[in-house]
């Protein structure tokens, strides 16, 4: 049964054709193939990670790793204090 699984899961990947993007005809008010997009991206602000917003981890303990951990480790008024902070700066106008 295994041998017979393994055998089908090997045929299936030498198979499959190799995927290209699916051109769709929409009216588009720029070349989405030739041109780049620009956009904003708002990681880091309502969701914290270290590896987006270091600036508030590395002053604490390696195992505060998020919002939960950093109210933990701070207490919820310097916790918010901070996320208050944080949260009223990550956007400016430039």
């Amino acid at each position: 049964m295994l041998f017979s699984t393994a055998i089908a899961f090997t045929a299936l990947l030498t198979s499959s054709a190799v995927a290209s993007p699916v051109r769709r005809q929409q009216s588009l008010k720029f070349d989405l193939w030739n041109e780049k997009v620009r956009g904003v991206n708002l990681g880091g602000w309502l969701l914290l990670e270290p590896w987006i917003t270091p600036s508030i981890f590395n002053p604490l303990p390696a195992n505060v790793v998020d919002e939960y951990t950093l109210t933990q480790q701070l207490g919820p008024d310097a916790a918010k204090s901070l996320l208050t902070q944080h949260w009223n700066t990550w956007i400016t106008q430039v």
